[in-house]
């Protein structure tokens, strides 16, 4: 399984995931169309990172499905690995 890695060789974090999402120009295209702005961009990331998702290029990918799907990301996005988790208790727990 492929990670994005730090300058220093280790993984990333959620928080440094959630602001490399915002900084990819793909993934801002697509948040734009699904009505996401840096904030919500941002905390999309983390949550990425968290279900399963740990490279930018998935992040991309997912995202063009969900503009394809015109899909609510926060409700809709599929975990990768493990169990769905509700964004809003994973949003209590994380911020």
């Amino acid at each position: 399984m492929s990670v994005e890695l730090t300058k220093s060789g280790k993984p990333v974090s959620e928080k440094t995931f959630g602001s490399m999402v915002c900084a990819d120009k793909s993934c801002r295209h697509s948040a734009v169309e699904l009505g996401l702005f840096d904030p919500d961009l941002r905390l999309f990331g983390r949550y990425l990172h968290f279900n399963g998702y740990k490279t930018v290029t998935e992040a991309i990918v997912v995202m063009a499905d969900l503009v394809e799907k015109q899909a609510n990301p926060f409700v809709d996005l599929k975990p990768k690995l493990g169990k769905v988790i509700n964004f809003q208790q994973w949003k209590s727990k994380n911020i």
